[in-house]
């Protein structure tokens, strides 16, 4: 029997697989687990395209001279989302680079940390980026080494507004966001 009093008022940050965590009435963030060591693609939480390859806990997208590899999630995420990566690119000099949430037709609207912004002319440059379908709203220039592991967020919160992190810090924000649900990916194109 089911003790309510002893529910868990918030989940741990680090939920354990296979462990059943009873909570109450409220809001709690979701949870996805893929944690990428089986060496198989999972296809009923990820679309992919390309040389995509998951091993030893990490996810590998190898653009090759005619495919670009993509990843994105089979489900729609709705307002009040956050996604948090550890990522790092072998090479700063690529043409472009990018994290997002894409709205249903993965073409449009989105909120993303993207290399290459402007196409071959900012090679190189990370920015944190809002595309509302016919207009960029970017971040200036992030500094940092690109080639070294370092932690994205993007958070989507109610009332129109988005925040970028990058290492715990806000380093863009935008209001305005009207695009409510999106499919969170990689691509490296």
């Amino acid at each position: 029997m089911v003790c309510w009093e002893n529910a868990w008022t918030e989940l741990p940050i680090s939920l354990q697989r296979g462990h059943t965590y009873y909570i109450a009435d409220g809001d709690y963030p979701a949870y996805t687990f893929d944690d990428f060591e089986d060496g198989t693609i999972n296809t009923s939480i990820w679309n992919y395209q390309g040389n995509v390859i998951e091993s030893n806990g990490e996810l590998r997208l190898n653009k090759d001279s005619s495919t670009n590899a993509r990843i994105r999630s089979n489900e729609l995420w709705g307002v009040g989302y956050s996604a948090r990566f550890r990522t790092k690119l072998s090479a700063t000099n690529t043409y472009w680079n990018h994290w997002y949430f894409k709205n249903e037709t993965g073409n449009g609207p989105g909120l993303e940390f993207i290399m290459g912004l402007d196409g071959s002319s900012d090679s190189g440059n990370m920015r944190a980026n809002y595309w509302d379908g016919s207009t960029n709203h970017p971040s200036s220039i992030l500094s940092g080494d690109w080639t070294n592991y370092n932690i994205f967020e993007i958070i989507r919160k109610p009332n129109n507004n988005a925040e970028w992190k990058l290492n715990n810090n806000v380093v863009h924000s935008y209001s305005g966001v009207t695009t409510d649900y999106m499919w969170f990916g990689f691509s490296d194109d």
